[in-house]
């Protein structure tokens, strides 16, 4: 409120544009409506009218934060992932893996949100969240904060905030620390200067107040003061000011503001009235918080607030100093909540906080609408749907799904027995509750599906099935886990133990665990995404559809990360590692088969040791060209090795393993070092960390043509604004050996620029381009063709080329082509988009970089005169060659059906080809179906044209 006193007389008016309009830090438009109709007056004794900036607001609105809440530009993406940046913790990331989303292939928003749910799970289950993985070690904290003590305590504050300890934020916390260390105490005139213009207590704003404004606060001359009757009008105000009789509007602010009445903030109140301040709640709020922060500063106050920010996605430099919780905190006391605040998600409070809007002053009826609304906005964000009820029901389906599949996990394992193939989720969740039930009844403890036994249970597990490797041995069965757990399922149910009944047992479990295993919360959502309904597939039918829709990448990444734990593993022999690196590729061959191996071993009664599955698998294969190692030789008749350096997996296999097949699984998880893995953790999450640093035109490149802003999509972005041609280059020298391949990646440009006759003809043919060599990425992965053996770096660029060309065939969808393609006998990458605005209108821009021309840039559209438009290079010559064969494009042009239009040649020697490109997409219309045929065999013409004129300068030289 502001304080009022008794009317004088009128002079003039000015129309307030803010009038009833609802803020969300203190008032409502009612409230305000309520006041407009006093016969008072605000006192105003400034004498001037303030900058009407440095008044724009005082919070969010309830507008402004559903805007921001829904809105989809750069500037909302980038909030996101400076959150991601700063403030996600190695755990976090782990967490987000553990529960099935890819840090690096989950959309930005969907990372965010996804971790507040886990937060808030963890939260509500009464567990701190704490704890973060070192990435600096004590002595290279030390160096950088200069001092042992801020060192340790700030050590602590981030485990206790969850927070990353990288370098960037211990740097920016020491640097904004030096500047504010030293400030004593703040000057009246620095005081006066941070409540005028409305300036939060942040680092920044006590730097620029202490060193910007005038040191004293002087009363301001006689003037003129605002009518709080009519909203604008002013009036001109007393000589002198009763301060006595105004203390009960003095109070009534202090109040409003929510603020203790005492001596101290009546004396605040009546210093705002001397310094020619309005005062009211806000002015009252913001010197009250000045006047709580004690100066110097201390050190462990500083640091508790700047976790605090840097835990909530703020700046350093923009953290309140007054603040000492987070957010989460906040919500987790429940210190500013009311019940019916309380009932709505808490990540929809994360998300209403961190918009700017005050939770402990805001009215609970606009608070819980606006939580409501942004419930909405979360729905809408997680299940990729654009109308809130649909979005509503598949995030509702999706809370049904993981209930059953928790509750599937934690039945009695004794169910399996009773399950079908057939059944549904619902049917199997419905009978392990059953079963679950019949236990309770009994007073029977049970062993549970997919959770391991108390200690306790254990023992009696072990001693109530202590001869069960005798009944094994006695079937001729190896006393595998799989057939011990067979066992107990088969005497749980007091069923015979005969060999028959354990395999059929064995089928269940594996399909039933296998399903459950894989059914992670972001499998699920994604499945629910996709239009698929878990809940009512058939067991079978699941494991089939996870099968058929695991992320090659993601299968590519796990292998670099196996090969780079045995790497670091200085325990195991080049034998041990040789066979366990065979082992990993027999395993994923396998299940990429889809266990097909399995049965042909069993149909041809063989043992299943590793060298019968083996066996079993190359005979599956298909494409013998690629899959198989072997040639037929004449004078036996069967199979023997291909006489090659190539080394087998049997070879191998039979150098370092001589086991049986036992739990390859867990053999394989146990191998390496534990200490390495965390190391390529870490490696891995530092580059997702960087990956949200990208350059603005990355982000927007992405946004124009529609695509998902992931960590692994900004990567790809950057790297083909930025090094394409190097890209094409590095993809090329991975997949060539000394007999073929030398130029892969070439050939397949060649490829496309053959079919460059139409829209659809260019997606279909680079589609392909692209999946055939993302299929070859994946072989020489898994099955490679040189050296025996690949290294986990090799792996890791084979899976970072793989996301690539992911992101390159959606791009192409959009007509953003990437085109590998020789000129003048160096590989480099040409650029080609065809541009259609809202009129559908279309034109071609092309870019690229050679040694004949440099940096080149070009754009045609067609015209009533024909085929029109310009070229430029960076280089003079380049210029000259053009311009020398234009007549043989021309040619190239009537070939095509076009006629040839007015198009310039010129030189530019500062050329920026990303600036280009940027300009050139600012109209493009995402989505568009429009085909320009003529256009693609215009660019198909030029193309052409460039290699010509490109070689002929090479034949020339």
């Amino acid at each position: 409120m502001n304080v009022y006193f008794p009317s004088a007389e009128t002079d003039s008016a000015k129309q307030s544009i803010n009038v009833d309009r609802a803020t969300t830090a203190y008032r409502t438009s009612t409230r305000n409506a309520e006041r407009a109709g006093r016969s008072s007056f605000a006192l105003d004794i400034s004498g001037t009218v303030t900058d009407n900036s440095a008044y724009a607001g005082h919070g969010r609105t309830a507008e402004e934060v559903m805007r921001m809440a829904g809105q989809e530009d750069t500037k909302a993406r980038r909030d996101y992932m400076a959150v991601m940046s700063n403030c996600m913790s190695d755990e976090d990331f782990a967490k987000l893996q553990e529960e099935g989303f890819h840090p690096g292939s989950t959309e930005i928003d969907t990372v965010v949100t996804i971790v507040d749910r886990i937060k808030a799970a963890l939260v509500k289950g009464g567990t701190e969240v704490v704890g973060y993985t070192d990435t600096l070690s004590d002595e290279e904290l030390c160096k950088i904060t200069g001092s042992e003590s801020f060192a340790n305590e700030l050590k602590n504050q981030f485990h206790d905030r969850d927070i990353p300890l990288t370098e960037e934020n211990v740097q920016a916390i020491t640097d904004t620390y030096e500047q504010i260390k030293n400030i004593s105490k703040l000057s009246e005139g620095s005081e006066k200067y941070m409540v005028e213009n409305r300036m939060e207590p942040t680092p920044e704003a006590l730097y620029t107040a202490q060193y910007s404004a005038p040191q004293e606060g002087s009363r301001q001359g006689t003037g003129y003061y605002a009518d709080g009757t009519v909203n604008g009008y002013y009036a001109k105000k007393p000589e002198q000011i009763d301060l006595e009789a105004l203390l009960p509007q003095i109070v009534k602010v202090i109040e409003d503001a929510g603020l203790e009445v005492s001596e101290e903030t009546i004396g605040q109140a009546q210093w705002l009235i001397e310094k020619g301040i309005p005062l009211d709640e806000e002015a009252m709020q913001r010197l009250h918080k000045l006047e709580t922060i004690e100066f110097p500063i201390r050190m462990e106050n500083y640091l508790n607030s700047v976790t605090a920010a840097i835990a909530d996605g703020i700046p350093v430099k923009k953290a309140d100093l007054t603040r000492r919780e987070t957010y989460l905190e906040e919500i987790r006391g429940k210190r500013q909540l009311e019940e019916t605040r309380l009932q709505m998600s808490f990540e929809a409070n994360l998300k209403l906080l961190r918009s700017g809007y005050q939770l402990d002053t805001a009215p609970v009826e606009e608070t819980v609408k606006l939580l409501k609304q942004l419930e909405d906005q979360l729905s809408l964000s997680l299940t990729g749907e654009e109308d809130v009820v649909q979005a509503k029901e598949k995030l509702s389906l999706f809370d049904q799904s993981m209930e059953l599949i928790q509750s599937i996990r934690t039945a009695p394992v004794s169910f399996v027995e009773q399950i079908e193939p057939e059944d549904t989720l619902k049917e199997i969740a419905d009978t392990g509750k059953a079963q679950r039930r019949a236990c309770e009844k009994a007073s029977r403890s049970y062993e549970e599906l997919m959770t391991a036994p108390r200690k306790d249970l254990g023992d009696q597990i072990a001693k109530a099935f202590r001869n069960v490797d005798d009944l094994l041995d006695e079937l001729s069965l190896a006393a595998t886990e799989e057939n011990r757990r067979a066992v107990r399922i088969l005497g749980y149910n007091q069923m015979e133990i005969s060999e028959e009944n354990i395999t059929k047992v064995k089928e269940k479990d594996t399909l039933l665990t296998g399903v459950i295993r894989e059914m992670k919360p972001g499998r699920v959502l994604q499945m629910i995404r996709k239009g698929v309904n878990p809940i009512s597939m058939k067991l079978e039918d699941l494991d089939t559809f996870l099968k058929e829709n695991k992320d090659t990448a993601d299968d590519m990444e796990s292998y670099s990360r196996f090969l780079y734990r045995l790497e670091q593993d200085h325990d195991i022999t080049e034998e041990e590692r040789s066979a366990y690196i065979g082992i990993y590729r027999l395993m994923h061959q396998i299940e990429k088969n889809d266990a097909a191996p399995l049965g042909a071993a069993m149909q041809a009664d063989m043992e299943l040791t590793l060298e019968n599955l083996l066996t079993a698998l190359r005979s599956t294969k298909k494409e013998a060209s690629r899959k198989l190692d072997y040639r037929v030789d004449d004078h036996f008749g069967g199979v023997t090795a291909k006489e090659s350096a190539i080394e087998s997996i049997t070879s191998q296999i039979e150098k370092g393993y001589a086991g049986d097949t036992t739990d390859l699984y867990t053999l394989l998880d146990q191998a390496g070092s534990e200490e390495a893995q965390k190391e390529y953790e870490q490696e891995l999450y530092a580059e997702i960390r960087e990956a949200y640093k990208a350059e603005e035109d990355v982000m927007q490149q992405l946004s124009d043509y529609a695509q998902p802003i992931t960590a692994d999509h900004l990567m790809a972005m950057d790297t083909l604004l930025n090094a394409s041609a190097e890209s094409f280059r590095k993809m090329n020298e991975l997949l060539k050996n000394k007999n073929e391949k030398q130029n892969f990646i070439a050939k397949h440009g060649e490829e496309i620029l053959r079919h460059m006759n139409s829209r659809e003809e260019t997606v279909q043919t680079y589609e392909k381009m692209t999946g055939e060599i993302q299929d070859t990425f994946e072989q020489e992965a898994f099955d490679p063709q040189q050296d025996g053996i690949r290294y986990s770096s090799d792996i890791r660029s084979m899976t970072g080329f793989y996301k690539q060309l992911g992101l390159m065939k959606s791009l192409a969808r959009e007509e953003n082509y990437e085109i590998p393609i020789e000129i003048d006998g160096s590989l480099t990458a040409i650029n080609l988009k065809v541009i259609h605005n809202e009129q559908e209108e279309g034109r071609v821009v092309i870019t690229f970089t050679s040694e004949p021309f440099g940096k080149t840039a070009a754009e045609f559209r067609l015209t009533e005169q024909g085929l029109s438009g310009y070229c430029t290079c960076e280089k003079e010559a380049g210029k000259a060659l053009f311009e020398e064969h234009k007549a043989e494009w021309q040619e190239q042009l009537v070939k095509e059906g076009i006629q040839p239009g007015a198009v310039y040649f010129t030189n530019t020697n500062s050329l920026n080809l990303k600036d280009f490109n940027k300009n050139q997409t600012k109209e493009q219309k995402s989505g568009s179906k429009a085909d320009s045929v003529q256009l693609y065999r215009a660019a198909k013409a030029f193309i052409a044209f460039v290699r010509q004129t490109g070689d002929t300068e090479r034949k020339s030289i």
